[in-house]
């Protein structure tokens, strides 16, 4: 044990067991007046004989009696308890005194009887009673029995454990099975799933049990399928997106309900994704199911982040607003790129909405800034990243690239949702170390509130720590007749089935649908924001923008330059700050921007480099002469 280590606090197992079975609830509670009796007894002829062995008997026994019994009970208790232990007390004396029990006298079976009376409070307190059975769904005559209910009475050994009558599902049949209050839960007959697949002898893909609907603690929900319909594949029929909820349908679960997953919140904004999986389980054209939904939507853009080189979506190349390529053979600059981007619209859609933005709140007020959820629009739609194999990233071998990724995936994922912005995170497997490893634990925290889909992988070890149920790497290779089990996986989602298998649709020719225009655009704000120079420390901390159209266009940007190059005329070094101070309060810093980087790009101005002072040049000199010998 280390120095700095405290010892653990002694603690007497067996007696602690002994006061167990003597208490209230233990197995010896009714014969405790017994065992004290004879306890007594033995203490007094112990006794006998001893200097001051009556006081010693009486101390003992009372002092004894009350400590233990003082602590046990209630006020009105402790006045049997006082009776008791003076009575105790006396009796000790008595056969300490006399050094045996004897029978011949009446003195010690006045005793016993006095005892005896004692306890009756007590034995008759703690006498056994028949207990009413819990109320069960009553049992049909057999006569009445469904083949389905025989098998579970005949097969199934779960003791109090009863189905209600099954109602038909597309394939089978469904029923919920109920337990005895206080003595099972649904987490007891979840445990049990594999004993009752065995009973109805069918395929792992053709049973499950699972919480109900409403979570009741003394049921859960059985389905039993005759025929495997997980095996018929789910082919996309067309956008299912609803922009009133976000909602939009990933595939079907067994008993052929939607299984839905979420790709924003209203009132609050986007949700992110987790896709696991590994190789020929579906995850890749579940990107493409994905990748769909979002191009059709004119509520959202689609970026896609492949640092595979075109192998991840690429379908999608000429598809998607941006689609960052990156491998070992052409590195990671396009990847990180876009991560930097991305991170930039994050931050500058946050000052928009926290400062500048005038809207109105649910209650008819007109408001300026403050505005702590993303709701999409046409005119700012959100933004999703399909951030494929991300673990080549957060895990690349250049630790510059790692340790970049990380950060900027944690930038991300804290501020995305308010800003309008979502990631989904693909990988091999379902753990934290392949979103980076310990310091990827904010991103980890963000991905438990969204959607996590996982198809087989191969460790399930992870799995619990994103809210799944069951371990997707006990998933089957193929199903009973043979087909690739592609699609086939766990989703946590709003319709909270994460126990259940589901088969995820695939859209057939995702080529042809990424060359159909996309329905969203991505406002001028963030195509400013994503265009910014890669240095994090020239996103501007501070801009107005009252509306979208506001954004310097090209011919504003001019305007401005004409307006700032006035300013440089003196030849002296002008740092930023001191030229946007130069304009009237609450001129836009993103305007000051463009127009000197329009002056730059026109060699009318000059800087030595980022963040160095503007000087104005000969160039911009003659501008000038020549704009005032004009006027």
């Amino acid at each position: 044990m280390d120095d700095d280590q405290a010892p653990a606090p002694f603690t007497n197992r067996r007696w602690d067991a002994v006061k167990n079975r003597l208490s209230d609830t233990g197995r010896w509670a009714r014969i405790t007046p017994g065992l004290a009796a004879a306890a007594v007894c033995a203490e007094g002829v112990a006794l006998h004989g001893q200097p001051l062995s009556s006081a010693a008997a009486i101390a003992a026994v009372g002092a004894g009696g009350l400590v233990i019994g003082w602590n046990q009970v209630g006020a009105k208790g402790r006045v049997y308890v006082c009776a008791i232990a003076a009575y105790a007390s006396a009796w000790a004396a008595a056969v300490s005194a006399h050094g045996e029990v004897s029978w011949r006298g009446p003195g010690d079976g006045l005793l016993l009887a006095g005892a005896a009376l004692l306890a009756t409070p007590w034995s008759y307190g703690r006498r056994w009673r028949y207990e009413e059975p819990d109320e069960l769904p009553e049992l049909p005559a057999l006569e009445e029995i469904s083949e389905f209910q025989q098998i579970w009475r005949d097969y199934v050994n779960i003791p109090g454990a009863v189905l209600e009558p099954e109602w038909p599902v597309p394939g089978g049949w469904q029923t919920d099975i109920v337990v005895p209050r206080g003595r099972m839960a649904t987490e007891d007959i979840i445990a049990k799933s594999r004993h009752i697949r065995s009973a109805y002898d069918v395929a792992p893909t053709q049973c499950v049990v699972e919480p109900t609907p409403d979570q009741r603690s003394t049921r859960a929900r059985l389905t039993v399928l005759e025929r495997d319909e997980l095996a018929v594949p789910r082919i996309w029929g067309g956008a299912t997106l609803d922009p009133e909820t976000g909602l939009y349908v990933a595939g079907s679960f067994m008993d052929g309900a939607p299984a839905r997953g979420q790709l924003f919140v209203p009132g609050s904004g986007p949700s992110d994704h987790f896709v696991a999986g590994t190789k020929g389980s579906g995850k890749s054209r579940f990107l493409d199911k994905l990748a769909a939904e979002i191009h059709l939507t004119p509520l959202g853009v689609l970026w896609v982040n492949d640092p595979q080189e075109g192998h991840s979506l690429s379908d999608w190349i000429k598809g998607a607003a941006d689609y960052a390529l990156g491998g070992e053979e052409i590195g990671f600059d396009a990847c990180m790129k876009q991560l930097r981007a991305l991170r930039r619209i994050v931050y500058r859609r946050s000052a928009y909405f926290g400062r500048e933005i005038v809207w109105v709140d649910r209650k008819g007020r007109e408001r300026k800034g403050g505005k702590t959820y993303f709701d999409p629009t046409s005119e700012i739609p959100f933004l999703y990243d399909l951030l494929d194999e991300v673990h080549v990233l957060v895990k690349n071998a250049d630790p510059e690239i790692r340790k970049e990724a990380v950060a900027l995936l944690g930038d991300i994922s804290k501020l995305s949702r308010k800003a309008g912005v979502g990631i989904a995170y693909v990988a091999h497997q379902v753990g934290l170390d392949e979103m980076g490893g310990s310091k990827a634990s904010a991103t980890r925290s963000m991905l438990r509130e969204g959607t996590t889909v996982a198809f087989r992988t191969g460790d399930g070890t992870s799995h619990s720590q994103l809210g799944l149920k069951a371990d997707p790497s006990k998933l089957p290779q193929f199903f009973a007749d043979g087909s690739k089990t592609q699609g086939l996986g766990y989703i946590k989602g709003p319709d909270a089935r994460p126990g259940a298998q589901f088969r995820a649709e695939y859209v057939d020719d995702p080529f042809e649908i990424a060359c159909t225009p996309a329905a969203g655009r991505l406002d001028d704000m963030s195509l400013e924001a994503a265009a910014e120079p890669d240095d994090a420390e020239r996103a501007p901390m501070h801009f107005s923008v009252p509306g979208i159209l506001s954004i310097p266009s090209a011919a504003e940007r001019k305007t401005w330059a004409e307006q700032i190059l006035p300013k440089l005329v003196d030849g002296e070094d002008h740092t930023f700050g001191a030229i946007w101070k130069s304009f009237p309060a609450g001129t836009s810093d993103r305007s000051i921007r463009h127009g000197l980087r329009s002056l730059v790009d026109d060699e009318l101005v000059a800087t030595d480099g980022d963040k160095k002072p503007y000087f104005i040049t000969d160039a911009g000199r003659a501008a000038l002469e020549q704009r005032s010998a004009v006027a």
